[in-house]
């Protein structure tokens, strides 16, 4: 485990989307911490699911950084995350 105080999750997403030139997301900024528990919350179409799909690497249309644990990464690997589409 590591310890309290490290960042594994940087987020800094500037615009991200789903077409070219058509940001659904803009400006959003946040960062996790080694031990932290978090929730990601908020109305239909606030943009949870594209901020999601956007840090799995799931979007071409990302203009931002994302890094794990200090490093940038495009299409990370999370053993223990599941993702499943309501679709």
């Amino acid at each position: 485990m590591q310890k309290r105080g490290v960042d594994i999750l940087d987020v800094n997403i500037r615009s991200a989307g789903y077409e070219t030139g058509a940001g659904i997301i803009k400006n959003i900024a946040f960062r996790i911490q080694a031990g932290e528990w978090v929730g990601l919350i908020g109305p239909n179409g606030a943009g949870k699911s594209t901020t999601i799909k956007s840090i799995l690497g799931l979007l071409k249309q990302v203009d931002g950084d994302i890094r794990f644990t200090g490093e940038k990464k495009i299409m990370p690997i999370f053993p223990n995350v599941l993702y499943i589409s309501m679709k």
